[in-house]
């Protein structure tokens, strides 16, 4: 239930002054209204998702409405929100400039976008931290690959390490910058 004065559908606004009774609209003079004009047809942001035991601390709060890369989506004030990062906001406050917002719940998670911890809105399971931060944990959560998409096995090395965490194939890195150096000496002549 939100405080009185804000508005019931849970976007965060601040609701008017009722200047006449209406019991078929809830109004009472002088109090505020129970809703912004027209979100009494949207649906509450906790009718979004589901809670599930995955594995955390505490329940994920997974979400059933739309999706993008496994992500949810929810418009609120005029745009268009992750869902994870618009619950975050609405309980932490704004994402520090420089930050991400990362899950903290998907520690145990193969990766990709059928990863059930991407459409984690619960604020409890959320941190704002770096993209470099944000990158390495989900690179951790990957199964790690043998091969590169060439073929060529991941091996001590043979393997590039990334600041980020990522890692890239020595025989393929070799070959590209081959080919460029005979494409820019094809180019001087």
């Amino acid at each position: 239930m939100q405080p009185e004065g804000y508005c019931e559908c849970e976007c965060g606004g601040k609701t008017e002054i009722a200047t006449r009774t209406d019991a078929s609209c809830g109004w009472v003079k002088g109090k505020p209204k129970r809703f912004i004009f027209n979100h009494h047809r949207r649906k509450r942001a906790s009718s979004y998702y589901t809670e599930q035991d995955l594995g955390y601390t505490s329940p994920c709060w997974v979400w059933t409405g739309t999706t993008r890369d496994g992500y949810g989506r929810i418009g609120r004030d005029g745009r268009l929100w992750n869902a994870h990062v618009w619950y975050y906001v609405q309980v932490h406050g704004p994402v520090p400039d420089g930050l991400e917002v990362d899950h903290l719940c998907h520690q145990n998670c193969v990766g990709g976008s059928t990863c059930p911890h991407r459409a984690c809105v619960n604020p409890d399971h959320l941190e704002a931290v770096p993209k470099i931060v944000n990158n390495r944990r989900g690179v951790k959560s990957r199964p790690q690959k043998t091969h590169c998409k060439h073929g060529h096995e991941f091996t001590p090395e043979n393997t590039i390490r990334r600041a980020d965490g990522t890692r890239k194939c020595r025989v393929c890195q070799n070959r590209m910058m081959l080919a460029y150096y005979y494409r820019r000496k094809a180019d001087q002549k």
